[in-house]
Formats: C-alpha cells, sequence, structure tokens
C-alpha cells in the first residue's frame, strides 16, 4: 500500500508536467508559466527541490495521519478479547469453587485455612486470589497452595 503511495505521488507531478500543456485553455497558461519561470532564475533553479520537499512533507503527513490508527488496530483487537475472556473467567469465578471450570485452590498456613479461590496474579513471593467478589492478596511464606475437588469445595473448613 505505502509502495503505491510512493510510486502514485512520485509520478503525479511528472505526469502533471506532461499532460498540463495539452489540457491548458490556450497556449496562455502555459506560457504564463514559462515567463514566470523564465523571469525568474531562482524559482528556476530551485523548483525541483521545492517539488520534493513538498513531497515529503505529503508523505510526512500521510504517515502520521495513517500509521497511528493502523498499527493500533492490534492492540484494540487484543484489549477487546481480552476483556471477552476476563468477562467469561469471572462469570465461571461466581459460579463458586463446586460448580466452575476452573481450578480453585485453598490456601493453608500452619494446618488453618487462610483462604481460598483462583489465582488470578502471582509473583514468586506473593499471590492473589479472587474468591466471590472478594480478593484476597498474602505472601507465599510458610503458605502451602492445595487444589481443591468439587466435593473438598462444596463444604468449606472452618477456621
Amino acid at each position: 500500500m505505502t509502495a503505491v503511495c510512493l510510486i502514485y505521488f512520485a509520478a503525479l507531478p511528472v505526469i502533471f508536467a506532461v499532460i498540463s500543456p495539452f489540457i491548458a485553455n490556450g497556449r496562455g497558461h502555459v506560457e504564463g508559466a514559462r515567463a514566470l519561470l523564465g523571469k525568474r532564475p531562482l524559482l528556476r533553479k530551485y523548483a525541483g527541490t521545492v517539488m520534493a520537499i513538498m513531497f515529503f512533507f505529503l508523505i510526512a503527513l500521510w504517515f502520521f495521519l495513517f500509521v497511528p490508527p493502523a498499527i493500533s488496530i492490534p492492540s484494540a483487537i487484543g484489549e477487546a478479547v481480552g476483556t471477552d475472556v476476563a468477562k467469561l473467567d469471572l462469570k465461571d469465578f461466581d459460579r463458586g469453587c463446586g460448580h466452575s471450570r476452573a481450578k480453585c485452590y485453598q490456601a493453608i498456613r500452619n494446618g488453618k485455612e487462610i483462604a481460598r479461590g483462583y489465582v488470578i496474579a502471582q509473583s514468586p513471593d506473593r499471590v492473589a486470589v479472587y474468591y466471590m467478589g472478594n480478593t484476597s492478596q498474602f505472601p507465599l511464606g510458610n503458605v502451602m497452595l492445595r487444589t481443591l475437588d468439587a466435593a473438598a469445595a462444596q463444604s468449606p473448613a472452618k477456621p
């Protein structure tokens, strides 16, 4: 697409220069342009440079107008898909440990349950679990995470 636009805009001045004498209404317009360039040798000397600079400004304008939206399309798609996946996971998590398809964990410290739920974030030294609308975060030191099966999830242990 970019190559086509570059070729188009590069060829446009050449095509215009070739066709303009045939399109002009009489010789007055063509002669007027020649007279303008003939009377101003500095303008004639730098006309190509001016056209090249205008061409590059036009390409830069095209680039800054159309490339950022094209680059942002994949991130918008990713955001939409991520939001949909998060909503589906949330619906599944809100069904509870006994009824959801996701793995439910029980966090145990010193033989007592300190939290249960679904691991939503984990680092080497901390973990965050989500359960029925509540999020708990705690350090993993001296904590054992145990996967709950459906039968154990139905009757939570009372601390």
